[in-house]
């Protein structure tokens, strides 16, 4: 995948990862990246490129984040299986949270 980085440049891209900024850092120009930079850069970037959009809601009414911990291996897991689905770690975490959370019949 290619991605545009300035007028004429663009950069080869092999994988997109899911990354939980609230976890993992990543520092950009020496500075931590969180969720609300990640944004801040993205919307800077789209906005010199004259690019609109972004990622469509979860639901009409918007979407809430929450955190929580889980145990290395159940994270391997979950990684594991989110690779293999060619999913995102939330996607394949929402999927199981709607199951569990189903009605009992």
């Amino acid at each position: 995948m290619k991605v545009r980085v300035g007028e004429t440049e663009y950069l080869d891209i092999d994988t997109i990862e899911d990354v939980d900024l609230d976890v993992e850092e990543y520092y950009v120009d020496g500075e931590r990246l969180t969720e609300a930079r990640a944004e801040a850069i993205a919307r800077e970037v789209m906005r010199r490129h004259g690019l609109k959009g972004g990622r469509p809601p979860l639901a009409p009414a918007g979407s809430q984040r929450i955190g929580f911990r889980v145990p290395a291996d159940l994270h391997a897991r979950l990684k594991a299986r989110a690779k293999a689905d060619h999913q995102s770690e939330s996607y394949v975490a929402r999927q199981a949270l709607e199951r569990y959370l189903e009605p009992a019949a």
